[in-house]
């Protein structure tokens, strides 16, 4: 993810959006990943699926807690 963000901000985006089963969204919680739901679910490929936006400060923030600042 964060080399996704490098590249992506390198081509001048801002903000990174997908669809996310509450599923995936556990997970990505879980390794620290955060991404904000936009609105409710909403069926797509045979499940539904949140709208959400990546939250780049919020993962950053959830690394620095656990201390991934240290080498």
């Amino acid at each position: 993810m964060g080399y996704a963000w490098q590249v992506m901000r390198g081509r001048g985006y801002m903000h990174v959006c997908a669809t996310m089963s509450a599923s995936m969204l556990r997970l990505y919680r879980m390794m620290g990943i955060r991404w904000r739901k936009l609105g409710d679910p909403r069926p797509y490929w045979g499940q539904p699926r949140y709208p959400c936006q990546y939250d780049l400060v919020r993962t950053v923030q959830a690394f620095l807690d656990r201390g991934g600042d240290q080498e």
